[in-house]
């Protein structure tokens, strides 16, 4: 486990953290994929810090 307090990262808090995620996909077409993805990371509130990081996200895929 590294640095929980390091001044050049987001301060998380402490080591037990946990990670959700999402993803709702559309068929364009027959070929075509669009996903969009959701993420977060946090410490559900356990630590005195819990800045949390959320990531969002789009993919397309094409099918030969």
């Amino acid at each position: 486990a590294g640095d929980t307090h390091s001044p050049h990262m987001n301060a998380l808090g402490c080591h037990a953290l946990f990670r959700e995620s999402a993803s709702l996909g559309f068929d364009l077409s027959q070929s075509w994929r669009l996903l969009a993805t959701v993420e977060h990371h946090s410490n559900a509130g356990l630590c005195d810090e819990n800045r949390g990081l959320t990531n969002y996200g789009m993919r397309a895929s094409y099918r030969f």
